[in-house]
């Protein structure tokens, strides 16, 4: 079967239904064909060894060649029949052949354009989220939002600022910043960061319908 190709005009369908239509009368008639020939010369032996009356060869002729041309008649009739299915067949064929390479590309597409990040290190990630505890989850969400900001002006509705960014920074989400004025020997404030990397991830995973 041949793959259906889009046909720009008329012309060019009935040039492709002709071409179908004598493949499938060949499909149905060839051994018809080589039997006519062979009876053919047999015929024309016969009538030049005059074994035959040439007063008979036209009888003769009408004798063998009209079955055979019923025959034909009868392929014909068939292949009529069979060569528009042949043809809708081929061109349902390529459209689902189409469409499935269509639909597998987008979701190849999809896949690299969602995600800018390795398999496992999403594993990675949503394993050490899995770990934290709610206000921890909660804190990671706000840094998220908000960027760099001073521990004790982080929003989180449960659990103690300082406690729940320390959670957070062992398990390797933030960079923790401390304020020394002066001679740098007490630290007057803690600034916590959310490391860039993991920006792509928690974004996906706190926010799943805008990644």
């Amino acid at each position: 079967m041949r793959p259906w190709r889009p046909l720009p005009n008329l012309a060019a369908y009935y040039r492709r239904f002709g071409a179908t239509l004598s493949r499938e009368v060949l499909q149905l008639g060839w051994q018809q064909v080589i039997g006519v020939v062979i009876a053919g010369l047999i015929l024309l032996s016969q009538l030049r060894l005059h074994i035959i009356p040439s007063n008979l060869a036209r009888a003769s002729f009408v004798a063998l060649w009209l079955p055979y041309l019923i025959l034909l008649g009868i392929f014909i009739g068939i292949a009529l029949i069979r060569t528009p299915v042949e043809l809708d067949n081929s061109r349902s064929h390529e459209i689902s052949t189409g469409k499935a390479r269509v639909a597998e590309l987008s979701a190849e597409v999809q896949s690299l354009k969602r995600k800018p990040y390795e398999e496992a290190f999403e594993r990675m990630v949503r394993e050490k989220v899995e770990r934290a505890s709610a206000p921890a989850k909660e804190l990671l969400r706000f840094m998220l939002d908000h960027g760099e900001m001073d521990i004790n002006f982080v929003t989180i509705s449960t659990g103690n600022h300082f406690a729940v960014g320390n959670e957070c920074y062992s398990l390797g989400f933030l960079d923790e910043r401390e304020l020394r004025p002066g001679n740098g020997l007490v630290a007057t404030g803690t600034y916590y960061k959310l490391k860039d990397n993991f920006h792509p991830v928690l974004r996906d995973i706190f926010y799943p319908k805008s990644s």
